[in-house]
């Protein structure tokens, strides 16, 4: 399991982390020789925007966050070097720019962190409740003649498919390669049904992707890191798998799959 991120975000949230603990010890030492206090838990504060980097794992929030840090780690050297030679004891002086900003960064993180919350509290209600809502849809409005056999027929494909993607999972634990064709995998989904029949089963569970090129048409469907680890743990950050189904000069009828399990973080 990857609970990192990628090779590079992991290495900027460790750098932001010691950076971070810096930047801490720094602004001990300022807010002592200025007010001549000593309070610890004032400045643990500067250790949750990285907090807040390592529960998000994106590489361009974690990369900005660095450069905060690294800009307030400059600005407390210098102030620090200030304060231990005697510059900030002028009355009027004593101005800290970069740190006066740190809430402003402080509060900006958590921001963040509340955004990443609801968006994925949003995204787990849409992935657990529109099968849920399609089937609802179906059965009341567009078949209503459609009974308890064709549900148990519809959790037959369930059972099935997450077969299916639990053969890639185990294969994923032995290929770290950053692209696998797994289209054989889903053979024994296709003994038993036809590649349009798939086809419409994945319909009604994931999005898919309609166009055409100068030499096929196409469905091609996509199924997300997070919808895969659903299924199996072992999947990896940012793991995808595309399902491709392709046509002939009619959309109706699917004459060939291709399956890859993708992932360009490796």
């Amino acid at each position: 399991m990857n609970f990192t991120g990628s090779r590079p975000t992991w290495i900027a949230n460790v750098c932001a982390l010691v950076v971070a603990c810096v930047v801490v010890i720094e602004m001990l030492y300022v807010e002592h020789a200025r007010y001549g206090v000593f309070r610890p838990f004032d400045a643990l504060g500067a250790l949750v925007p990285a907090l807040v980097m390592i529960i998000i794992r994106n590489s361009i929030f974690s990369y900005g966050f660095l450069f905060c840090y690294v800009a307030l780690a400059i600005d407390g050297f210098f102030q620090a070097q200030k304060y231990s030679s005697g510059d900030y004891i002028i009355p009027g002086s004593d101005r800290y720019p970069a740190f006066m900003l740190f809430g402003v960064f402080f509060g900006f993180s958590i921001l963040c962190l509340a955004n990443y919350a609801v968006g994925a509290l949003i995204w787990f209600s849409v992935l657990r409740l529109r099968p849920i809502a399609r089937k609802v849809i179906d059965a009341r409005y567009i078949n209503p003649a459609r009974g308890a056999e064709e549900a148990d027929v519809e959790s037959q494909d369930d059972r099935e498919f997450a077969g299916v993607v639990a053969r890639i999972a185990e294969r994923r634990k032995i290929d770290r390669s950053t692209a696998i064709t797994v289209t054989p995998l889903f053979q024994p989904m296709l003994d038993s049904r036809s590649l349009t029949e798939l086809r419409n089963y994945l319909l009604l569970r994931c999005p898919n992707d309609r166009g055409e090129d100068q030499f096929t048409k196409y469905d091609r469907f996509e199924i997300s890191a997070r919808e895969l680890k659903s299924f199996n743990r072992a999947f990896l950050r940012k793991d995808r798998l595309t399902i491709t189904f392709s046509y002939g000069d009619e959309w109706e009828t699917a004459n060939r799959l291709v399956a890859v399990l993708l992932n360009d973080k490796l």
